[in-house]
């Protein structure tokens, strides 16, 4: 919702594009050259250089916190209790920059929970399967 008002606000005028594009010259490098391509095209700018970034945040991560996280390890990161990462949507042309969503152990332990009720509800899997 943040998102889709956001971009309202600067299609009627009430926002201007350089309150919107002001990515932070630090989150524009990492995106550059460790971004993963978004799944939609920038909604500024309609650009292809629309890209993902993932950052996790914790006491207990040391010097690891506030690092970029690979897509690939996001589940290592956030069963540690403390640990939140964090998914921006960053366009390496318009310097679009938005949350896209937080990641945290009780939100996995939701779809542990969910993954969990189909497996009961569906019964152990027999050979002749």
């Amino acid at each position: 919702m943040a998102r889709r008002s956001v971009l309202a606000g600067l299609a009627s005028g009430r926002v201007s594009r350089a309150e919107v594009c002001d990515c932070h010259p630090e989150l524009m490098r990492v995106a550059r050259y460790q971004g993963e391509p978004a799944e939609s095209e920038c909604p500024v700018c309609h650009s292809d250089a629309n890209v993902t970034v993932t950052f996790a945040f914790g006491d207990r991560l040391a010097k690891r916190n506030g690092r970029m996280v690979p897509p690939g390890e996001i589940g290592d990161y956030v069963t540690i209790p403390g640990v939140t990462c964090y998914t921006v949507e960053v366009c390496t042309d318009c310097s679009w920059n938005h949350l896209l969503r937080s990641h945290g152990a009780l939100q996995l332990e939701t779809e542990v929970s969910e993954t969990e009720r189909q497996l009961r509800s569906t019964g152990p899997a027999t050979e002749s399967e």
